[in-house]
């Protein structure tokens, strides 16, 4: 948890700091489930249910649709402390909820969510509408007064992604909708590149044109 926490005061975006102090986490321990959902509730309305491995996609979206977000209910082992192959209650609960409290962030959720829903069945689609979310509500990165800093859970929960970010060794790209809807990604293994957003009210942007960038990569692609 320590080091978490000196992750987050060194690279953590402004809104994820504000977050995490609003839900007053415990610093020693991740809490239970219905202790986080109590404090999320109260916090902005969203929700948490508890879940056993990953989800099938129209469950998902439609779990955000209403407000509501999965959340691991295994802890990771302890060889596994800088860096899980799987999502567990450590990256859910301290990678997505602080920012959870931010109005922008959980519209944008919800706006993804629904994009989504929209294009069940549709392989392609869904393929690359994962890649916006793993690109940036899973590794994403935001400038903040000229610094890059952490959106992605997956990078704020673990040791060895926030190194591979600030090592030097990996590119960091300027988030484009076509660049991030062809790059495939291994979520077992650390990232060979990431996405910086402009800034985290970028997020705003990126929900009021996902479906219409979208639609016209797929076109395009249909068109090769």
């Amino acid at each position: 948890m320590g080091g978490y926490i000196s992750r987050l005061s060194a690279h953590g975006c402004g809104e994820f700091n504000h977050g995490f102090k609003r839900l007053a986490f415990a610093e020693r321990t991740v809490e239970r489930i219905d202790d986080l959902d109590a404090k999320i509730r109260r916090a902005c309305g969203w929700s948490v249910k508890p879940v056993d491995g990953l989800l099938p996609d129209d469950e998902f979206y439609s779990l955000l649709q209403r407000r509501t977000f999965p959340i691991a209910a295994d802890v990771r082992r302890p060889e596994e402390l800088e860096f899980s192959v799987l999502p567990d209650l450590f990256h859910d609960s301290l990678g997505h909820l602080p920012l959870l409290t931010n109005d922008l962030y959980g519209e944008f959720l919800r706006t993804y969510s629904a994009v989504a829903l929209k294009f069940l069945g549709n392989g392609l689609a869904l393929r690359s509408l994962a890649r916006v979310y793993w690109y940036t509500i899973e590794t994403g990165l935001v400038m903040e007064a000229g610094a890059t800093k952490i959106l992605g859970a997956a990078i704020i929960t673990s040791a060895a992604e926030c190194e591979a970010v600030y090592g030097g060794r990996i590119e960091l790209r300027p988030f484009d909708f076509a660049q991030v809807f062809a790059s495939g990604y291994d979520s077992f293994k650390l990232q060979k590149q990431y996405f910086v957003l402009e800034s985290f009210e970028t997020l705003a942007g990126i929900s009021e044109t996902l479906e219409a960038a979208l639609t016209e990569y797929l076109a395009d692609v249909s068109l090769v």
